[in-house]
């Protein structure tokens, strides 16, 4: 019962991280698409920002799907931080701005929040399952 609770409160705590990782990626995807049609340098200066935090955040996110993942036997969730690729074509996309690394960006943006909230949905279900164990054995 105690490793289900312990569980539970990380998974509560990994859901709040999710949201918060999926704002700040609902807002890099939004001044991306600004970037793409009419952006600048500092356009380009603000969703790196923007990036950069999810980054970090993905970071927290994976440490928690791994504290999660050692409760529950035989499920692993996993969560790269790498794949927003967070330093990759940081010069391009700012100092030289070019199309074709802006829409690269942007992909890697939308993967990555497409990413998240199919995780967000793991979690949600694995919540669900955690809370109906603890009720059956209260």
């Amino acid at each position: 019962m105690q490793n289900i609770s312990q569980a539970l409160n990380i998974a509560y705590t990994l859901r709040e991280k999710l949201v918060i990782t999926k704002n700040i990626l609902s807002s890099a995807k939004n001044w991306g698409i600004y970037d793409l049609w009419s952006g600048g340098f500092f356009t380009s200066l603000v969703k790196r920002e923007k990036m950069d935090n999810a980054y970090k955040d993905l970071k927290e996110v994976e440490k928690l799907c791994n504290e999660l993942s050692s409760y529950l036997n035989g499920i692993t969730l996993t969560l790269s931080p790498n794949m927003l690729n967070a330093d990759k074509n940081r010069g391009w996309d700012i100092w030289f701005d070019n199309l074709f690394t802006d829409f690269k960006v942007q992909r890697d943006i939308k993967n990555t929040l497409e990413k998240v909230c199919d995780l967000q949905d793991e979690v949600e279900d694995i919540i669900d399952i955690l809370t109906e164990n603890l009720k059956k054995q209260s």
